[in-house]
């Protein structure tokens, strides 16, 4: 809790919560944990110091992390990069049967976090529990916009096919920046890059047959997008987006088709918007020296070592001043194609005849909206663990969010929060 990161979600979990709902920040330093909450205290305008346990807890000591998880029914950790500090945790999770949700964005982690943990007869199965990662604005929005998208096609009566997704964040006159651990994982994220094919080669033996029989996206596939191009009706360039949201839907699709002879997958791809040439050239810039210096260890030295320097001050150690988080927004436009029957889908070479677009938006991405998004879905999925009655989530195991939250009340809970989070609804092309 005493990260830049877990500093924002401890204070919208003590915004959000109930009186009843007991929450702790975990932490090497008991001392910065106190200023932690006094901090939150302040903030939020009440004194929180009664509702929040201190718990110690040490990435190298895993009898402390034990002890931690031992106290939890949920916990959602903060500490990235994921690839360097999460499995210690995950781990003791797991051996305690306590919950664990993360924010990470790095699909080598959390896909490695499957075939070590996840399927039928996996040990998040055995001792009943959730491991979920990519809860924060990694892969939320995207994750649960597409299933929102292509599940209000089909209330419809609508066949859906495909839903394409794309990021635009809005920054103020001081402009955006972003802490140095989300860089740190980016720049090893690159330089790992064949790991997640061998993860992946794994994963594919594991649960070789377990699709069989389960539906498959109709309508042709979009044609993936390799560079920039101009996109009229959003007046900007897209680019793909390299983050795991394309991975973590895929999943989800996956994993839904096969668990629900009901559900109609889509064909899915994720893009970010920039806005002029200016903006364009400069990530072409970014992109060649990035692509260059990962591939050898002295250049990856030099990109950790100046974030700055190499990111013309986007990435640092300091992070977003309040005003630049202030200022910074973001919305995610998700533009989804169908058919009008099943009869009209199964014409061969038939293109998608209907269309519905909708668009999730929120605050500065990366801290307020991310804390929002993992607040939301570890109170959600305590809820749910403490039911009597028959629950909304899936079995347990390692899921993903769309897997955990598609038939829970979870979009719900974000709107009626006062975080600035909502999903609009346009009928009709761009």
């Amino acid at each position: 809790a005493t990260g830049f990161t877990g500093q924002f979600i401890l204070k919208e979990l003590l915004r959000s919560a109930g009186p009843d709902v007991a929450v702790g920040a975990a932490g090497r330093n008991p001392a910065k944990i106190a200023k932690v909450i006094a901090d939150a205290s302040r903030e939020l305008g009440m004194d929180v110091s009664s509702r929040v346990t201190t718990l110690v807890a040490d990435l190298n000591d895993q009898d402390s992390l034990q002890k931690m998880t031992a106290r939890a029914k949920v916990l959602v950790n903060a500490v990235g990069p994921y690839r360097k500090f999460g499995l210690p945790v995950v781990k003791a999770c797991l051996d305690g049967s306590c919950s664990y949700l993360d924010i990470c964005g790095e699909p080598e982690f959390i896909e490695k976090v499957d075939l070590l943990y996840g399927g039928t007869n996996g040990l998040a199965a055995q001792n009943e529990c959730f491991v979920v990662s990519g809860v924060g604005f990694d892969s939320i929005p995207c994750d649960m916009g597409t299933l929102h998208n292509q599940l209000m096609m089909k209330e419809m009566g609508l066949v859906p096919s495909t839903v394409e997704s794309y990021l635009t964040l809005k920054t103020g006159k001081s402009g955006g920046a972003v802490h140095y651990a989300t860089y740190e994982a980016l720049i090893l994220g690159f330089a790992n890059a064949r790991n997640l094919k061998d993860i992946r080669r794994g994963l594919k033996e594991r649960n070789a047959g377990n699709d069989r029989g389960a539906k498959k996206p109709v309508g042709p596939r979009p044609k993936r997008l390799t560079g920039a191009k101009f996109e009229p009706k959003l007046g900007a360039y897209c680019l793909p987006f390299l983050g795991s949201d394309a991975s973590i839907v895929r999943r989800t699709q996956n994993a839904l088709a096969c668990a629900d002879a009901d559900f109609d997958p889509v064909h899915h791809s994720a893009m970010f918007t920039v806005a002029s040439k200016w903006s364009l050239s400069l990530f072409a810039i970014f992109g060649g020296i990035l692509q260059f210096l990962v591939k050898y260890k002295w250049g990856r030295t030099l990109l950790l070592n100046h974030p700055k320097l190499f990111t013309a001050g986007f990435f640092s150690h300091e992070g977003p001043s309040p005003k630049q988080i202030a200022e910074t927004s973001f919305s995610m436009t998700f533009h989804g194609s169908g058919y009008a029957s099943r009869e009209e889908a199964a014409e061969v070479g038939a293109k998608p005849s209907r269309h519905l677009t909708t668009i999730i938006e929120g605050p500065e991405p990366g801290y307020v909206a991310c804390s929002c998004f993992v607040s939301q879905a570890a109170l959600t999925l305590l809820d749910e663990i403490q039911r009597t009655e028959k629950k909304n989530v899936c079995d347990y195991g390692v899921r993903t969010t769309g897997e955990l939250l598609v038939k829970t009340d979870y979009l719900e809970r974000l709107q009626a929060q006062e975080n600035g989070i909502r999903i609009k609804t346009l009928d009709g092309l761009w």
